[in-house]
């Protein structure tokens, strides 16, 4: 069964690349600008002053408790690696960005499967 799951994400891919390509080359695009920033607002209260995320020991205890109103675990183990590894907020706003740009690819091939419409699939993901 792996290996057909395999060659259906590989052909579905191929038959949607460009559709995946223009989510990337928007998403990107789109967030371009935020790359270089540094951090502000909330994420210095939770990445760089947040005591919480500092030190690898917290690693384990971010999946067994909750720290604030949330549970979020990786969330938390984001920011703890980034902060404990030193990575400047490109790194960060880049992941960040990423992330968002990858959900809306999933979003693409959910309405893509649902509604076998890829324009409107796209739309709905660029929308995303």
């Amino acid at each position: 069964m792996f290996l057909s799951l395999k060659a259906s994400l590989i052909y579905f891919i191929r038959v949607n690349k460009y559709y995946i390509t223009t989510i990337l080359l928007i998403g990107y695009l789109v967030y371009f600008n935020s790359f270089f920033n540094g951090f502000v607002l909330d994420d210095l209260f939770q990445i760089v002053n947040n005591p919480n995320i500092v030190g690898w020991n917290n690693l384990f205890y971010f999946f067994s408790n909750e720290i604030g109103p949330y549970y979020r675990p990786l969330m938390l183990t984001s920011f703890s690696l980034f902060h404990n590894l030193g990575l400047p907020a490109f790194f960060f706003h880049l992941f960040q960005a990423s992330i968002h740009i990858l959900n809306a690819v999933m979003v693409f091939t959910l309405f893509e499967s649902l509604f076998k419409k890829k324009n409107l699939s796209l739309f709905l993901a660029l929308v995303f």
